[in-house]
C-alpha cells in the first residue's frame, strides 16, 4: 500500500500553500493507494490518477481540498476497457472533491470512475465496508458559479454512489451513471441560511443497458433546474 500527500505543486509537508496558477499532480500505479491534494488560491489545478495494473484498479482513495476561486480538481479512477478479455474493470474506489472558501466560485470539479463499480450497491456512507460493492464519489462546492461532473458510465459500472452538494447559487451540477445497473446518484442544492435560485442539477441513467437505478435531487429555493433521465 502507497500513500501520497501532495500540497500545491512540490510540497509533501502538511499544510496548505496559498498561491496562484499552481499545478499539482498525482500518479499511482496499483492498488490500495491513498493521495491526498490540498491547494488554497486562484486558477489553481489539482490532478490525482489512480489507475491499476493491467485492466484492475482497486481499494484506492483519492481526496482533494481546494479554496479559492477558479480553480479545477480532477480525480480519475477508471476501469480498463470492456474489451480486453478477463477485464474486471475499477472497484473498491472513493473518490471525495471539496471546493470551498468566503468567496469560492468559479470552480470546477471532476471525478471519472468509468467502466468500474461492483456486485452490490455502495453505501452513501464513506466510511461503510467496501468490499464487494461499487466505487463511491462525492463533490462538495461552496459559492457561486461552480461547476461538479461526477462520471461514472460504462458496462461493468456497477453498484457505484455519486453524491454531489452545492451551497450557492448559478451552480451546475450533473452525475452521468448510464449504460449501467444498480447506481444511485444523489444531487442537493442550496442553503438553509440563505435564498439562492439559478441552479441547475442533471442525473443521467439512461440506455437500454441501464437497469435498477435510483436518482434523486433536491434543490432549495427558487428558479432552478433539474432534469433526471432514465430512458
Amino acid at each position: 500500500m502507497k500513500k501520497l500527500s501532495l500540497v500545491a505543486v512540490a510540497m509533501l509537508s502538511a499544510g496548505y500553500a496559498v498561491a496562484q496558477g499552481n499545478t499539482s499532480t498525482i500518479t499511482q500505479t496499483g492498488t490500495s493507494q491513498t493521495a491526498t491534494a490540498g491547494q488554497t488560491g486562484t486558477s489553481l489545478t489539482s490532478t490525482i490518477s489512480q489507475v491499476g495494473p493491467g485492466t484492475v484498479n482497486t481499494n484506492n482513495i483519492g481526496t482533494t481540498q481546494q479554496e479559492g476561486q477558479s480553480n479545477t480538481a480532477t480525480i480519475q479512477q477508471d476501469g480498463g476497457s470492456v474489451f480486453l478479455i478477463g477485464n474486471v474493470g475499477s472497484r473498491y474506489n472513493q473518490a471525495s472533491i471539496t471546493q470551498s472558501g468566503a468567496a469560492s466560485s468559479g470552480n470546477n470539479a471532476r471525478i471519472e470512475q468509468n467502466r468500474s463499480g461492483g456486485t452490490s450497491l455502495r453505501s452513501s456512507d464513506p466510511n461503510a465496508p467496501a468490499i464487494g460493492a461499487g466505487n463511491f464519489a462525492t463533490a462538495t462546492q461552496q459559492g457561486t458559479s461552480n461547476t461538479s461532473t461526477i462520471s461514472q458510465n460504462g458496462l461493468t459500472a456497477n453498484g457505484n454512489y455519486g453524491g454531489t452538494k452545492q451551497y450557492g447559487t448559478s451552480n451546475l451540477s450533473t452525475v452521468s451513471q448510464s449504460n449501467s445497473t444498480n447506481n444511485r446518484g444523489e444531487i442537493f442544492q442550496g442553503a438553509t441560511s440563505t435564498s439562492v435560485s439559478s441552479n441547475t442539477a442533471n442525473v443521467d441513467q439512461s440506455d437500454l443497458t441501464s437497469l435498477s437505478n435510483d436518482a434523486v435531487i433536491e434543490q432549495l429555493s427558487n428558479s432552478n433546474n433539474a432534469f433526471i433521465d432514465q430512458d
